[in-house]
C-alpha cells in the first residue's frame, strides 16, 4: 500500500530547522516536534528502570 501524502505536508520535514519562519498558527512540524520531544523525554525518564519500554528491542533489525 502506497502512502498518499499531500504536497504541502511532504515539505514539512525539510522546514524543521528554519527558525526564521514565523507561523501564524500551529502547523504540522510544530505537532511533530512536540510529539518527538515528549517521546524522547519519556524514554529518558524510564531509562535504567524496570519499565516495560526498557524490555523492547530498539535495534534496527
Amino acid at each position: 500500500m502506497a502512502l498518499r501524502i499531500r504536497a504541502e505536508i511532504s515539505l514539512e520535514p525539510s522546514n524543521y530547522s528554519k527558525f526564521s519562519t514565523v507561523a501564524g498558527k500551529v502547523d504540522y512540524i510544530d505537532m511533530v516536534m512536540v510529539m518527538v520531544m515528549v517521546m524522547v523525554a519519556n524514554l529518558q525518564r524510564v531509562a535504567g528502570s524496570s519499565h516495560p519500554l526498557n524490555d523492547l528491542d530498539w535495534t534496527d533489525n
